[in-house]
């Protein structure tokens, strides 16, 4: 069972991105980044109408002076990002589970040196962030984060969730199968295995 905090966030979150979505362009997980947004800044950024402005200042006025526990914040996301994924889920938005972003974050702690303050970790494919931020919140050492991702939305909810995580990760919307990536001591990604949209660049890694 989630905590309390877990529970107001999402239905903050949640809420708030409903009533957005009937106001701006695109899906409920634009929306949800752009509530996200509204909770860092402690203000509605989006131009919508004043009773729509005056129902999300509602929302936001429960929960601004809130201090939230990183966990808390990643769960939450994770639980709305759930809701907006089903249903319309195109072959990259999938969400890495739970018990895997923490397995995965159990063996990061177990292959880096205990006597390293700061390490590098870099996501490929980092979508929502679900995984790169679990992995950040469950080790000892403090990470030097880095993400790619193609798809935007995804990465707005990515910048959103870190935002308010207050985590300095290094976000780029860009194809990392593209682009030179940079060193990093740990490689970690739920990688969209079968898919990739880019007929052109896909041939050239076919097996001969």
């Amino acid at each position: 069972m989630e905590s309390t905090q877990v529970v107001r966030l999402f239905d903050y979150l949640d809420q708030s991105a409903d009533i957005l979505l009937n106001q701006i362009e695109g899906t409920y997980l634009d929306a949800l980044a752009a509530a996200g947004d509204n909770l860092f800044e402690q203000q509605i950024l989006q131009e919508v109408s004043g009773e729509t402005e005056a129902m999300l200042e509602k929302k936001l006025n429960k929960v601004k002076d809130e201090k939230w526990e990183r966990e808390d914040m990643r769960k939450a996301f994770q639980l709305a990002i759930i809701k907006g994924m089903k249903g319309t889920v195109q072959a990259n938005h999938m969400l890495t589970p739970d018990a895997v972003s923490l397995f995965i974050g159990y063996l990061v702690q177990k292959l880096i040196d205990p006597k390293k303050e700061r390490f590098k970790l870099l996501d490929m494919a980092v979508g929502s962030g679900n995984l790169l931020f679990s992995i950040c919140n469950h080790v000892n050492n403090e990470p030097e984060a880095i993400g790619f991702e193609a798809d935007e939305t995804l990465l707005k909810v990515a910048f959103a969730s870190a935002n308010l995580q207050q985590r300095e990760v290094a976000l780029y919307h860009q194809d990392s199968v593209q682009v030179t990536l940079p060193h990093a001591d740990i490689v970690a990604s739920d990688l969209p295995v079968g898919y990739y949209p880019k007929d052109d660049v896909a041939k050239g890694f076919e097996l001969k």
